[in-house]
């Protein structure tokens, strides 16, 4: 009875959120920057845990010579418990002021109940110009601590970036 419950559970968890477009929105953007890479081990090791902590790592880009773009997009789902609430997705996306090309990026879902590196993602396709509509499938996301092999590896989320 329990393993039914818990089938529901997700079912339905994915049920309402599968085939909503996530619209990832610009927050802030910031010049002269670069992603705090040592913040985002600390994530991938479980060391950050409260969500202020994590949304720092997300928005609080340090000195460098790129632009950091900070984006988030809100949707509805199925909670661990059955509630309906509202998620929010965050990317950070380092770009060359230049060229526009996306040098570095990370994706994560703030309200996730596992261990937060479970769903920390990463970017892989570094030959993408940022501009409105880029969609997530074109960054080639991939989560930093599953195997290829495992359904949650790729970022399969219907989405597209927001810049105006």
């Amino acid at each position: 009875m329990r393993l039914l419950s818990l089938f529901l559970c997700l079912f339905s968890f994915i049920n309402l959120s599968y085939g909503q477009e996530s619209v990832y929105l610009l927050q802030h953007k910031t010049e002269k920057s670069r992603i705090d890479q040592r913040a985002f081990k600390k994530l991938e090791a479980d060391q950050l845990r409260s969500k202020n902590q994590i949304v720092e790592a997300f928005s609080k880009p340090l000195k460098g010579k790129n632009d950091v773009y900070c984006l988030m997009a809100t949707y509805q789902g199925n909670s661990f418990d059955g509630t309906i609430k509202t998620f929010h997705d965050y990317m950070v996306l380092e770009v060359d002021p230049k060229t526009q090309l996306i040098k570095d990026g990370y994706q994560y879902t703030l309200e996730w109940t596992d261990s937060p590196f479970v769903d920390l993602y990463r970017i892989r396709n570094k030959n993408i110009v940022l501009q409105d509509g880029v969609t997530i499938d074109q960054l080639d996301f991939r989560c930093l601590s599953l195997k290829p092999s495992d359904l949650r590896y790729l970022l399969k989320d219907a989405g597209r970036i927001e810049l105006k």
